[in-house]
């Protein structure tokens, strides 16, 4: 039974990861890596040299953050697991 309201992109489970881990994944989308200031990796896109910025000031991130970054970066949860899965 499907479930009404809500589509596939809240169904997948987003499990907290590395920040190395995540910085890894969206390489492998083809995100290149510009620094890091502070506490924060500092990403772009090669298609539209957007910044994304990662945080790393503690062991993992959470899921609702990671969510938050493909969001900005236009990534799929889907297509940021099968990249680090790749990783």
């Amino acid at each position: 039974m499907a479930m009404q309201g809500k589509n596939r992109e809240t169904e997948v489970k987003l499990k907290p990861q590395k920040p190395a881990k995540v910085v890894r994944a969206l390489k492998n989308l083809g995100f290149i890596y510009l620094e890091k200031r502070g506490s924060h990796h500092i990403l772009t896109s090669n298609k539209t040299n957007d910044r994304i910025v990662i945080p790393d000031y503690g062991e993992t991130i959470p899921a609702f953050i990671i969510r938050k970054v493909l969001k900005g970066a236009g990534v799929t949860v889907d297509e940021f697991l099968k990249a680090l899965a790749d990783s």
